[in-house]
């Protein structure tokens, strides 16, 4: 619809997984070197594992096609399969003919298959996609396949390609045999702002392009969306450029992106299924008609206890108006409590597991300063910690951390002058001197991951503290979970020196 529009010859943002638009960024031509490494030395089992959307299908299909007639492939696009369904899908998809009674026909038929490929030096794979969803019966199956060898040579190379979840169903006690045959493995993090940038400049350019269509701003806006994601870059930018063609625009602005985000962003409902609107609104003018009804109520209970009616009143005590009216009349004021400094309540933690993080809000907040003379206000910084949690064994930021890093990003802007304190930790499983060295790569990718959307390298202190200082027991699954983690603390200068209960001491 929009192609003649922006002067393009095809859609550049399909969502369908095209190697034609592929973006070969570092971290993909990593992976597809990885990839390519597994199959050409005969590793056995490669393991290739990603957020949802990063491009793992895409990257797939890319390296088929580049393999071409010197590997005979399976393909399994989703291991829902019970192992007769399994079986029955390979055999078709090798056209190996016949009737197999029992297993062990179909295993004999199917390993003269791979002998003759090997003697023709031929690579045959076996491909599962969306790997997450497969049984640990199914799993137990195919690494038995994994076994039929000659001469030492693996003749089946088996890609294991999953969601990151992935991970977490290979580590239970009953793959652990499936584990330790996968020797080559690879993992796609999501975009960082320059390589979001750099993928939908690629696109367009392959799309047959000329001229700018995203400026900078939206680029920018497009990044917070998605937050690098390729499948959310994809929807997104699509949708701009049917807004875009609809105003009759040629270049795509922060506002238009912003638009769209709007319109693709799924409403949360509450759980009576009230109005819709209603959830949506401000929670200022939400709580309007309540604080309105709340003064009537009020303003009735006052006019019936100035009236007698009630068996209380709001005057003061006699004493008080003795005190009252041998003073001028210019200071008859009612003396305010001191306020009382509450600490906020750390936000509800999320659920276990890689990639979830618990923060407790670090917005800037103002804090009332009293003196004898009048009330001041003066503002301070709440260096609160940010706790990201890592799955076992992972050295990846999750991607629910990235929103609030981006957040720090932000406040970090405002506040130049301050600095940031990243601590890794891990659980006391495994070696001492391994756990320490995983602590410290966390800290650091969370540290690399604030240097490339902005923040200067001498504002960021790294240190790895392995199984020391654990949050909670290591004898237990959950416990070992919670202790996985990388603390993130924002230092800020407060503009006045403070006493510890937070009342200015200066005249």
């Amino acid at each position: 619809m929009y192609l003649k529009h922006y002067q393009l010859s095809e859609i550049p943002f399909d969502i369908s997984p095209n190697p034609k638009f592929l973006w070969m960024g570092e971290k993909y031509k990593e992976a597809l070197a990885t990839l390519e490494y597994g199959i050409l030395e005969s590793k056995g089992f490669v393991l290739l594992t990603g957020d949802v959307g990063t491009g793992k299908t895409t990257l797939l299909n890319m390296l088929l096609n580049d393999l071409g007639d010197e590997a005979t492939t399976v393909k399994i696009p989703d291991p829902s399969f019970t192992n007769q369904e399994f079986y029955y899908y390979v055999a078709k998809s090798l056209r190996i003919k016949g009737r197999f009674n029992n297993k062990g026909v179909f295993l004999d038929a199917f390993e003269k298959i791979l002998y003759s490929n090997h003697l023709k030096g031929r690579k045959t794979l076996l491909v599962v996609d969306e790997a997450q969803r497969i049984t640990h019966e199914l799993a137990e199956e195919i690494r038995m396949l994994s076994n039929m060898e000659k001469e030492n040579v693996k003749l089946l190379t088996i890609i294991l390609a999953g969601q990151n979840e992935l991970g977490d169903f290979l580590w239970n006690d009953k793959n652990r045999a499936l584990r330790q045959r996968i020797t080559t493995q690879y993992t796609i993090s999501p975009l960082s702002r320059n390589e979001t940038r750099q993928y939908i400049e690629t696109r367009l350019h392959i799309a047959g392009a000329n001229h700018e269509i995203f400026d900078s701003r939206a680029i920018r806006e497009i990044y917070a969306f998605s937050k690098g994601c390729p499948r959310l870059v994809n929807i997104i930018c699509d949708r701009a450029l049917l807004t875009g063609y609809s105003k009759d625009v040629f270049t795509i602005d922060k506002g238009i992106i912003k638009e769209c985000a709007a319109e693709l962003t799924i409403p949360k409902y509450s759980i009576n299924r009230g109005n819709p609107e209603d959830t949506q609104k401000p929670r200022s003018k939400r709580l309007k008609p309540v604080l309105a009804g709340i003064a009537i109520i009020a303003a009735l209970l006052a006019g019936l206890a100035a009236a007698g009616f009630l068996g209380f009143s709001f005057t003061q005590n006699s004493s008080s108006q003795n005190t009252t009216s041998s003073t001028d009349s210019k200071s008859i004021t009612h003396k305010s409590p001191e306020p009382q400094h509450v600490k906020p309540s750390p936000s509800r933690t999320a659920g276990s597991g890689n990639g979830n993080t618990a923060s407790e809000s670090f917005e800037p907040k103002q804090e009332t300063i009293s003196n004898n003379s009048a009330d001041r206000v003066a503002p301070i910084i709440s260096p609160e910690k940010i706790v990201i949690q890592f799955g076992r064994n992972a050295e990846r930021l999750p991607e629910k951390a990235v929103m609030e890093m981006e957040r720090l990003i932000r406040i970090m802007g405002e506040h130049p002058e301050g600095r940031v304190e990243i601590k890794g930790y891990t659980d006391s499983k495994g070696d001492y001197n391994y756990n320490m060295q995983l602590s410290l790569t966390r800290a650091n990718i969370v540290k690399k991951y604030l240097i490339e959307n902005g923040l200067k390298a001498s504002a960021i202190e790294t240190e790895g503290l392995g199984p020391n200082n654990p949050v909670a027991s290591n004898d237990t699954p959950q416990g070992r979970q919670a202790n996985r983690r990388v603390e993130v603390e924002p230092i800020f200068n407060r503009s006045e020196p403070l006493t510890d209960s937070g009342t200015n001491t200066k005249p």
